[in-house]
């Protein structure tokens, strides 16, 4: 606690105004009695002037006293203004340094809760991706696996149809044989029997009645002549 630099002297001040007092009022007052009563320089105006000082002396005690309460008392509401001020700051900064770990607390939260969000929607994109992939790569296997039956399917259609092709080609000539021998043979009256087919006679069959025919047919439009 910091002490007035004045106060000492403010005392002082009180003792000289009080002394002064004393002699310049006091004491002549006492001494102008005691001439008036035939008593100056008597016991009577000792014991007056001692009480006077005496007095006086309590009466300097008493103002200092009154004057250094008074400090005392000023200088303590001072220093509990100073310490209710000094804990008012502090607590205005701890609340506002808490109301700032909040708010930052606040912000990282945020923050990372984003991050996180943005964790999740990366991992959904990505899963969404996977699946949309798999899903093409499986519409993908299965229209290769429609194609390829398909074109296993027409190839078979066509090797079929190539074998018939083949088949009919291959007939042809005795179909052509066969016609001509039923042509000619009613008109020729040769080898009448070896040309007619019975019921059930086979494809072979017919085809080397038709070649004998065609022999014999050629045999007479040269003559006679083989």
């Amino acid at each position: 606690m910091a002490t007035n630099p004045y106060l000492q002297g403010q005392a002082d001040q009180i003792g000289r105004n009080l002394t002064q007092n004393f002699q310049t009022q006091l004491a002549p007052g006492i001494r102008s009695g005691a001439i008036a009563a035939g008593g100056f320089g008597g016991s009577r105006q000792g014991i007056a002037e001692g009480l006077g000082m005496g007095r006086t002396q309590q009466a300097i005690g008493d103002a200092q006293t009154n004057l250094y309460s008074n400090a005392y008392n000023t200088d303590q509401n001072n220093q509990l203004q100073r310490d209710l001020s000094a804990n008012q700051i502090a607590a205005q900064q701890s609340i506002a340094s808490m109301q700032n770990d909040t708010n930052r607390y606040g912000l990282t939260n945020s923050y990372n809760l984003g991050l996180g969000g943005l964790g999740l929607q990366n991992k959904s994109l990505d899963q969404n991706f996977f699946t949309q992939n798999r899903n093409l790569d499986i519409s993908q296997m299965g229209l290769g696996a429609q194609l390829a039956n398909q074109g296993n399917l027409g190839l078979s259609n066509q090797g079929g149809q190539l074998y018939q092709n083949g088949q009919a080609e291959q007939q042809a000539p005795w179909q052509q044989l066969g016609q001509l021998s039923s042509i000619f043979g009613p008109y020729t009256g040769l080898n009448s029997s070896s040309s007619q087919q019975q019921p059930g006679a086979s494809t072979i069959g017919s085809a080397l009645a038709g070649g004998l025919t065609m022999a014999q047919i050629i045999s007479l439009l040269n003559g006679g002549k083989p």
